[in-house]
């Protein structure tokens, strides 16, 4: 089962390295080039800011079975996005429309729109997340939250079970640790955290 899981990998990484030489060719070979690159370097990026330099390079090669996995962790913050997704892909959209004024940038739209949105959705989902959970937090009660960056938490999607959090609070005595799942705050035991890169925050200035 292993070897043929392996064969069948290595066939996919073959045809695809057979679409990316396309790019020496000229005609619907350029074409197809063209965009199995665009697909290999959108999900080599997404990769990369999921924080696996292994996986990124996997990406390149088998960009669609690797799709699978980072749409997984992705839509675990679907509603997280819905707030400000339309701003960054507007964007990447407005640029992708200017571009195709020009016919030899036409064929790279898709990856000018990913060119544009990916570094701009991360300083607003940076700041939305601290504002998100500050005002979660002055609802129960709490000044003051411990949080990781945003993107630390799209590489620690499991943070039960190191015993992580992506962010913690306490209010009348209760402690309480942040969810991207319920986007709101949730009791725990106690706050056995440890782990550096926690980011101080007074809520008040957030």
């Amino acid at each position: 089962m292993v070897l043929l899981i392996a064969l069948l990998f290595l066939l996919l990484a073959t045809l695809w390295f057979w679409l990316l030489l396309g790019l020496r060719k000229t005609g619907r070979r350029w074409l197809y080039g063209a965009l199995a690159l665009q697909l290999s370097v959108l999900m080599t990026l997404l990769l990369l800011f999921l924080g696996s330099g292994w996986a990124a390079l996997i990406g390149f090669v088998w960009p669609l079975p690797s799709a699978l996995p980072v749409s997984s962790v992705l839509l675990q913050h679907s509603s997280f996005y819905a707030d400000f997704y339309y701003l960054p892909l507007g964007a990447g959209l407005c640029l992708a429309l200017i571009a195709a004024i020009f016919p030899p940038l036409r064929i790279w739209a898709p990856l000018i729109v990913a060119a544009v949105a990916i570094p701009l959705t991360l300083p607003m989902a940076e700041k939305h997340s601290r504002n998100l959970m500050c005002q979660r937090a002055i609802a129960l009660g709490a000044s003051e939250i411990k949080r990781h960056s945003f993107l630390w938490s799209l590489r620690h999607t499991r943070t039960n079970f190191l015993g992580e959090a992506h962010g913690l609070t306490m209010a009348n005595g209760q402690s309480y640790a942040w969810s991207y799942r319920r986007l709101d705050w949730h009791p725990v035991a106690s706050q056995p955290y440890g782990q550096p890169g926690y980011i101080q925050t007074a809520c008040s200035k957030a």
